[in-house]
């Protein structure tokens, strides 16, 4: 009996681990899950549940003086973000341009 203790414990404790061995049975057996148009609907859950939770659990984490002190300087951020923006915007067009060239660019599907 403490040996299966033990052994519920370890388990317990490494809940994540085990969770993660889990889903990975679970999507082996069971494929047709996760598939496009399946019960997941995929293309949904990934592309704004995912990254909505994310953002959610993220922002949890921040502290309240934080968000007060980043608050207070808004017009520091009022002036650096348009100033921030079209440049970054520039830097990634270039970027995208040397690995995906004018002419594949008009080729790709939209």
């Amino acid at each position: 009996m403490k040996t299966l203790q033990k052994v519920l414990l370890k388990l317990w404790n490494q809940w994540f681990i085990f969770g993660m061995g889990l889903s990975i049975l679970l999507a082996y057996f069971f494929p047709q899950v996760g598939l496009r148009g399946g019960v997941l609907h995929p293309e949904i859950t990934i592309s704004y549940v995912a990254i909505i939770t994310l953002f959610l659990i993220t922002g949890m984490g921040l502290k309240i003086a934080v968000l007060k002190n980043a608050l207070r300087s808004w017009k520091h951020q009022l002036c650096e973000s348009p100033s921030n923006l079209p440049i970054l915007n520039l830097g990634l067009t270039k970027i995208l341009l040397i690995f995906y060239p004018v002419q594949l660019l008009d080729e790709m599907p939209a």
